[in-house]
């Protein structure tokens, strides 16, 4: 079975309102913990989906793991408005 990452240190992307909308991330998780390929789907603003990404760059985890080996896994966040 995979054992899922878990989050160890994340800080909250400042994110414009959007009734009903979010920011929607899409990268991967890497074995070492930390995003890798990071890119924001859909619309948003330039400077926006730019702080998000550098914000989200600090994040750690506790990495994925199958069988006490850590793995790389796809990941989907969406990041509701404050």
């Amino acid at each position: 079975p995979l054992s899922a990452p878990y989050p160890l240190v994340t800080l909250r992307p400042p994110v414009q309102p959007r009734p009903g909308r979010y920011v929607m991330v899409h990268g991967f998780i890497s074995p070492a913990g930390r995003f890798q390929t990071l890119r924001v789907l859909g619309k948003s603003e330039r400077q926006e989906a730019e702080l998000v990404l550098e914000i989200l760059e600090q994040w750690e985890f506790r990495p994925a793991s199958r069988e006490g080996q850590p793995l790389r896994v796809e990941i989907l966040l969406a990041i509701p408005a404050e």
